[in-house]
């Protein structure tokens, strides 16, 4: 069945039965990963097969700071799995994101711009 739109409700200690953050998306989402030491980062993997990363020091942006598409090399079917990876030797981003239709991207964040690689 096709998932229509999703969202994605950050919780804190402070006020568990509210959540702080809401963000809405076109897709549900599947998976998410925080990032370790910039805990503000969140990459999500989506039902549509886009990946998309939250930064919550911008928490008024109703939109993802950056979000896959066809020309970026998008999956084709739903993301099962996102993980952060350690920074490259350079200090970019950069993250797995692994999809039912059997590719494994590695995308790498450089200068305002991610650049995916199937693996």
């Amino acid at each position: 069945m096709k998932q229509s739109r999703g969202m994605l409700l950050l919780y804190t200690l402070k006020n568990p039965s509210f959540p702080e953050y809401v963000f809405a998306s076109e897709s549900g989402i599947m998976c998410l990963d925080i990032h370790v030491e910039h805990p503000y980062l969140i990459v999500v993997g989506f039902y549509d097969g886009n990946v998309a990363i939250y930064n919550l020091k911008k928490p008024t942006a109703t939109q993802p700071g950056y979000k896959s598409s066809k020309l970026s090399g998008k999956h084709t079917d739903p993301v099962w799995q996102v993980k952060w990876q350690k920074d490259d030797m350079d200090n970019n981003l950069n993250f797995f994101s692994v999809s039912s239709d059997g590719r494994i991207v590695s995308w790498t964040w450089l200068s305002c711009l991610f650049i995916s690689v199937l693996i």
